[in-house]
């Protein structure tokens, strides 16, 4: 482990329809619970954060992999 990096998996949702049923849904109490149990935390913010929150971590990463002397493909 790095100093300072937190290392985490994300897993995004780009569903055609829209996010308004998938918010409802993941937001269930027993859907809740069962993501839990398996360490999941649904965010459900909105398709333009999500596309920030991308950009931000490519850079991030990128920048990481670079100062380690590593090339971004």
């Amino acid at each position: 482990m790095l100093r300072g990096l937190h290392d985490y998996r994300r897993e995004g949702a780009l569903p055609i329809g829209g996010y308004g049923e998938l918010t409802r849904v993941v937001q269930l109490p027993d859907v809740e619970e069962k993501l839990a149990a398996i360490d999941f935390e649904p965010v459900g913010n909105t398709p333009t954060e999500f596309a920030a929150f991308i950009r931000k971590e490519t850079l991030r990463w990128a920048k990481l992999v670079k100062d380690a002397g590593g090339k971004v493909e």
